[in-house]
């Protein structure tokens, strides 16, 4: 991979792919989901989503390796900062994974938990409890700061809206 990576997390109905999918042709980078770069490693018939933390360490793995197979010149992509697995809640992604892609800006989308609750409910058809996803949040953002003031590269907390993309664009240009 080479280029320009812009990273957008949040926790899972927050906006992340709607964001990036109107993002990226704007300023002519190439949208990736981090889900989609790691679906093709994993075996047929395995969940969606980490099971635990074994699991995630593995598809972390398989994001980096796809990730270094990447020809294009700038990436957007799409992920989480944390993740909820069922064997052990809400999980840091690891500092080193974000030291591996090399991004030049890092983005958290936020919003308030009931959007995100009916984003889910309308996707997926379930959701976890508003109390739950506002906690996942919260564990996002501080990660999130973590992950900035560790690697020394710019974040942005934003919610979903125009002017996120307007102000994503101007971030892009100054880097």
């Amino acid at each position: 991979m080479s280029g320009k990576l812009v990273f957008i997390g949040g926790v899972n109905g927050v906006g992340k792919t709607t964001l990036a999918s109107l993002l990226a042709p704007s300023i002519a980078f190439t949208h990736l989901t981090a889900s989609r770069l790691i679906r093709p490693h994993l075996p047929v018939g395995t969940p969606a989503h980490a099971q635990n933390i074994a699991d995630l360490s593995f598809r972390q793995t398989c994001l980096l390796t796809s990730l270094q197979k990447q020809n294009m010149a700038n990436i957007v992509l799409d992920g989480h900062y944390t993740i909820q697995t069922q064997a052990d809640g809400v999980q840091l992604m690891p500092a080193r994974d974000f030291k591996a892609i090399k991004p030049h800006l890092l983005v958290l989308l936020r919003d308030e938990p009931a959007h995100i609750f009916a984003r889910l409910t309308k996707r997926d058809g379930l959701a976890l409890p508003l109390e739950a996803i506002a906690a996942h949040q919260a564990r996002e953002q501080a990660h999130a700061i973590d992950i900035s003031a560790e690697l020394a590269v710019p974040l942005m907390v934003l919610t979903p809206s125009a002017q996120s993309e307007r102000l994503i664009r101007a971030a892009i240009l100054a880097i």
